[in-house]
């Protein structure tokens, strides 16, 4: 038969245990509704936007130049187009973009493009503010086929405080000028 001191002292031993197993339980669960926390802060961004793009080749102020990587020549192009998307509803856009041909000496597709100027203006005139770089290749039917990421580093309003990331993805028609076409991004906002 086992002595009084010695059942308490089993009991203590499974007190201890049961309480280390509350406290791991109670950490799991604190660490589970931070994530859930942090995840609520994401909110889908999906946006389309009809564009135009005026080209100045070479670039004329020297900011943007050839890189080992993409030899041909340089382009600046500004974008403004209108758009709608959620969460932001109708909005206006507004890039300065650095464009470099893949060809050496030429302005040829396959490009690079890269701006840290890409804003989009709601409505009410809160702000998103992002930075952008992708490829551009021809298709078969003429036009530049656009594809890349964007981040979005600021904002004002309600986005004042926004992160976030996702795809651009678009076409245009880069043979009139201004070029003509459309571009949508498709990610996650936090604000």
């Amino acid at each position: 038969m086992m002595s009084f001191d010695r059942r308490i002292e089993m009991l203590h031993c499974d007190a201890r245990r049961q309480l280390t197993v509350y406290a791991l339980c109670a950490a799991a669960l604190a660490s589970v509704a931070a994530d859930a926390t942090a995840k609520d802060k994401f909110e889908p961004l999906v946006g389309t936007a009809q564009i135009t793009e005026m080209l100045v080749v070479p670039s004329p102020d020297g900011a943007c130049q050839a890189t080992a990587e993409h030899p041909g020549l340089t382009a600046t192009g500004k974008i403004a187009g209108q758009g709608l998307g959620t969460p932001i509803g109708s909005f206006a856009i507004t890039s300065v973009d650095c464009i470099r041909s893949d060809v050496p000496g030429q302005f040829f597709p396959p490009f690079a493009f890269s701006s840290s100027t890409l804003t989009l203006t709601a409505r009410n005139g809160d702000q998103l503010v992002a930075s952008y770089s992708g490829t551009g290749t021809l298709s078969p039917l003429g036009l530049l086929v656009l594809t890349g990421r964007y981040t979005i580093s600021s904002g004002t309003g309600a986005y004042r405080n926004a992160g976030g990331s996702g795809s651009l993805s678009g076409v245009e028609d880069i043979s009139t000028q201004p070029a003509r076409g459309f571009v949508t991004l498709s990610g996650q906002i936090t604000r």
